[in-house]
């Protein structure tokens, strides 16, 4: 269904589709993408972006709370309107804002993902769980 639309808008040579691709086919496309899109109208985290931009990748996400979030702190994702026109206006006016500039923005999203890696994420828990097993001791008082 998907190729055949694609095929009817004219888009096909610009469109791959990886129906259950394994690891080495997701890493191959991620490599030779830029963007990464993902139009959900609801997300409890956002992990799907979160992975596109540990990969370098733009995400193009909808305008829902966790995306808007992700994109106010990082400054990566770009949130579109639902509209499609609209919405391909401003994917299209991002591309030419960044083609010059895409090593760096691929950078800037990695870096923006770091704090969400299992080794930052492990290393909170563990410390969480911690405090939860030896908590803190009250002050002494001291006699005056």
């Amino acid at each position: 269904a998907l190729a055949l639309l694609a095929q009817e808008k004219g888009v096909a040579a610009a469109v791959t589709l990886l129906p259950n691709p394994d690891n080495a086919a997701i890493r191959a496309a991620m490599g030779e993408a830029s963007y990464s899109v993902c139009l959900s109208r609801h997300e409890g985290f956002g992990l799907a972006a979160i992975e596109a931009m540990s990969a370098g990748l733009v995400p193009v996400l909808s305008a829902i709370p966790p995306f808007e979030r992700l994109a106010a702190e990082s400054g990566v994702p770009l949130i579109v309107p639902e509209a499609a026109l609209e919405a391909a206006t401003l994917v299209m006016q991002r591309h030419h804002a960044l083609q010059f500039r895409h090593a760096a923005v691929r950078a800037q999203a990695q870096r923006a993902a770091q704090p969400y890696s299992w080794r930052e994420v492990v290393g909170a828990y563990v410390e969480e769980y911690e405090r939860a097993l030896h908590p803190a001791r009250p002050a002494e008082k001291v006699a005056a």
